[in-house]
C-alpha cells in the first residue's frame, strides 16, 4: 500500500510488512525513477538543474515533468509499477538481521491517505476492506518496533509543526494553522529512514561511490549557549559534547515549560546543516555511519544516483562507469546547493504569506511568546495567526544589552527582563510585502 497526504499527486514509496517465526519482515518499495531517467539524457539534465523539487502552498514545482513523476513513474493503486525495493527482517526487538534489495514489478492495493491510518490506529474507523486493515495492523506494530529501537539508540527528536495555509480562489492565503506529526506520519517517516540506513550500509559495504547524507556535530559554540541556557532553567547538566540521547532526555524534561519551544528552536540553530556528500562520514541526528537518501527519487536527484548504484549492484550498467571522484563530489555539491535554495523559496513564501495575513490588521494587538532574543529585539511567536513578528529595541523602550548566557534582553535602569518563553502583548505596526517583514511594538508587560 501506499500512504501519503490526502493532496498528494506523486506516489514514489510503498510498504508492506508482516510477522514471521524470526520477527518482523519489511517491504520498501521504490518508484524505478532510474529505469525512466537515464543518465546524461535531457530528463536528467533538467533533475541535475533542479536538484529537488520545491513544495509551495497549493502549488508543487517538480523535478521531473507531471508525466512522469505523477503517472508513469507513481505507484498508484491497481496499476503494474516498476520498482526499486530493499527487504529487511528485524528480531522480535527490532534489531536488522538481515536484509536483501532488488527491482520487480508491483500492484499497490490501496492509496491510502494519513488521515485514513490514523483514524485506524485512534480506533476512529477500520478500512472496509479487511486485509488491507490487517495491513495496516501490520504496519503499525512493526513502527512501533523500530520507533522503539531507535529511541533507545538515538534519534534527535526537535519539536516541529508543519505549516499548513489555507488559500481562497486566487491562491491567496486565508489562514494558517500548524500541524503535529502524527503516528501515521512517522510510521512511514521511520520506515524510510529505516530503508535508506540500510540501503546506505550495502552500498558502502559493497564499496560503491553514492552520496550519502552527511550531518556534522553540533556547533560547539550555539550549543555551549543552549546548554548554560538550559542549566539556568534549573534542567539537568549535560556533556558539552552531547549525544543524541542526552539531548533527547534534555528535551523530555524541557517539555511543558514556558520555553520549551525557544529552548527548542535554539537547539535546532545550534545543529550543523545536512549535506550531500561523498563519503559516508555519518549524521549525527541519526546516530548513523551510512545514512543516505534512497527513498524519493521523484523528487531528490541524490536519491536517482542512488539508485543508478544500486542498480549497478545489480548487474545493469548502462554507463561504463558509476558517478564517481570529483564528478560524485561536484554533483553532492550541486545537489546541497539545489536544497538550500528550494528551502529558502520555500520559507521566502511562508514569510510572504505571514505579511500578507497580516496586511490589514496594522494597529491590532495579538497575544505571543517571545521566542527569540537578539542584539536587535525581540522575535515573537504569536498565538493567532502563528506567523513570527519583530520587535525591535526601539518598540520595547529603555535601553536594552543582551545577555547572550541567559538569552535575555535587560534594562539596567528599571530591572526589566525578557527572556524566553514570557508571554507578551504587542501591537502591529508594520507590514513590509516587499520586504518580507512585519514590525511591532510591545504593549504589556
Amino acid at each position: 500500500v501506499t500512504i501519503d497526504p490526502p493532496d498528494a499527486r506523486d506516489h514514489d514509496d510503498a510498504v508492506f510488512a508482516r510477522w514471521n517465526e524470526a520477527g518482523a519482515e519489511l517491504y520498501v518499495a521504490i518508484a524505478d525513477v532510474a529505469g525512466f531517467v537515464r543518465p546524461g539524457s535531457q530528463l536528467d539534465e533538467r533533475a541535475v538543474h533542479l536538484g529537488c523539487s520545491t513544495y509551495l502552498p497549493g502549488r508543487v514545482l517538480p523535478m521531473l515533468p507531471d508525466q512522469l513523476s505523477a503517472d508513469l513513474a507513481s505507484l498508484r493503486e491497481g496499476v503494474d509499477r516498476p520498482v526499486a525495493y530493499v527487504r529487511m527482517q528485524f528480531d522480535f526487538q527490532g534489531q536488522l538481521e538481515s536484509s536483501d534489495w532488488g527491482l520487480a514489478t508491483i500492484c499497490s492495493r490501496a492509496d491510502l491517505h494519513y488521515d485514513q491510518v490514523q483514524d485506524q490506529i485512534d480506533g476512529a474507523a477500520d478500512h472496509p476492506d479487511s486485509e488491507i486493515k490487517d495491513q495496516v495492523d501490520a504496519l503499525v506494530q512493526v513502527a512501533r518496533l523500530l520507533l522503539g529501537r531507535r529511541s533507545k539508540r538515538g534519534m534527535l527528536n526537535l519539536a516541529s509543526e508543519e505549516p499548513i495555509w489555507v488559500l481562497d480562489n486566487e491562491g491567496r492565503p486565508e489562514s494558517l494553522h500548524l500541524k503535529s506529526q502524527r503516528f501515521s506520519e512517522k510510521l512511514i517517516e521511520v520506515f524510510m529512514v529505516t530503508a535508506n540506513e540500510t540501503v546506505g550500509a550495502k552500498l558502502m559495504e559493497a564499496d560503491l561511490p553514492a552520496p550519502y547524507r552527511v550531518h556534522d556535530d553540533p556547533q560547539s559554540e550555539r550549543l555551549a549557549t543552549v546548554l548554560a541556557l538550559t542549566a539556568r532553567l534549573g534542567l539537568p547538566p549535560v556533556s558539552p559534547k552531547p549525544s543524541v540521547l542526552e539531548l533527547n532526555k534534555l528535551l523530555n524534561k524541557a517539555r511543558g515549560l514556558p520555553s520549551y519551544e525557544a529552548v527548542s528552536g535554539l537547539l535546532l540553530r545550534a545543529m550543523s546543516r545536512a549535506i550531500y556528500y561523498a563519503e559516508p562520514t555519518g549524521h549525527y541526528g541519526l546516530s548513523s555511519p551510512s545514512y543516505l537518501h534512497f527513498t524519493s527519487p521523484i523528487r531528490r536527484y541524490p536519491d536517482l544516483l542512488v539508485h543508478r548504484a544500486m542498480r549497478w549492484a545489480l548487474g545493469d550498467r548502462p554507463d561504463k562507469n558509476l558517478l564517481s571522484g570529483d564528478d560524485l563530489a561536484n554533483a553532492c555539491a550541486q545537489a546541497s546547493r539545489c536544497e538550500r535554495r528550494s528551502v529558502e523559496v520555500e520559507r521566502s513564501v511562508d514569510r510572504l504569506f505571514a505579511c500578507m495575513l497580516l496586511a490589514d490588521r496594522i494597529d491590532d494587538e495579538f497575544e505571543g511568546r517571545i521566542r527569540s532574543v537578539d542584539t536587535r529585539g525581540l522575535t515573537i511567536a504569536l498565538d493567532e495567526p502563528p506567523v513570527h513578528v519583530k520587535v525591535p529595541v526601539e518598540g520595547i523602550g529603555g535601553r536594552w544589552t543582551l545577555d547572550p548566557k541567559d538569552q535575555t534582553l535587560a534594562d539596567k535602569r528599571s530591572g526589566r527582563r525578557y527572556q524566553l518563553g514570557e508571554r507578551v502583548t504587542i501591537r502591529l505596526i508594520d507590514v513590509n510585502i516587499s520586504a518580507r517583514s512585519t514590525t511591532a511594538v510591545l504593549i504589556r508587560p
